[in-house]
């Protein structure tokens, strides 16, 4: 059972996870604050809907990306306001109106379900996420907490909130929270990013480090983090 002091002191630990990432890079790493304004302010959208982290993230859940958000994301070395032109033409929800058309519209360019007034668009395909490594159907990505986009600061924040037994959420099929599964034929515990120790705050934080490139220890014949990988039961 961990205790009122430990439970603060992982949750400190995690908040500095967060703010030494986010400064690391230079920009929020969360895509709050100076890319949401950023977003608001180039197409004019206070006072509206958009004007709101669900344009780009899951509702409800900051740490993951709905299907604009991974869209902008691929393109965000280029900086914030040419990452949101490099889409704009793009369907990322596959509902067959292009992202500023929603955007104009003031419908949600990450929601199939939500899309400009007028006869009822052709569905098209999504496409791909650009960034990062994607796993395959019978594999999963080492370090990827959550099953759900890839390795994200969401998921060094998932791990912090399971370990002070905050309810998370994961994808379909994903393995419970330190669950044992084996991994290419090796015994691991699901979250144990560097397979020492079972699942740590420690694991969190080099969830973040490996995020903005610093190096991470792991025992010696541990996935890399982002390794695609089999799992068996």
């Amino acid at each position: 059972m961990t205790t009122n002091r430990g439970r603060l002191a992982v949750l400190l630990v995690v908040a500095g996870v967060v703010v030494t990432a986010a400064l690391l890079t230079g920009s929020s790493v969360l895509g709050l604050g100076s890319y949401r304004t950023a977003f608001v302010n180039k197409y004019n959208l206070t006072g509206t809907k958009l004007n709101s982290c669900d344009a780009c993230h899951v509702s409800g859940d900051t740490g993951d990306w709905n299907t604009y958000g991974d869209a902008v994301k691929g393109h965000i070395g280029l900086g914030i306001d040419p990452a949101l032109t490099a889409v704009e033409n793009l369907d990322s929800d596959g509902d067959g109106a292009t992202n500023i058309a929603e955007i104009n519209a003031h419908t949600w360019p990450g929601d199939a379900a939500d899309f400009p007034a007028g006869p009822s668009p052709s569905p098209t395909t999504a496409p791909s996420p650009t960034a990062g490594p994607t796993a395959t159907p019978a594999g999963r990505l080492w370090g990827d907490f959550d099953c759900q986009s890839g390795i994200t600061i969401g998921d060094a924040q998932k791990i912090a909130r399971d370990l002070v037994d905050i309810p998370i959420t994961q994808g379909p099929g994903c393995p419970a929270p330190g669950a044992a599964v084996t991994v290419d034929g090796t015994s691991r515990l699901w979250g144990d990013l560097d397979c020492q120790n079972g699942v740590t705050i420690g694991d969190a934080q080099k969830t973040a480090r490996d995020l903005v490139d610093l190096p991470v220890s792991q025992a010696a014949g541990c996935p890399a983090p982002g390794a695609a990988v089999q799992l068996g039961g």
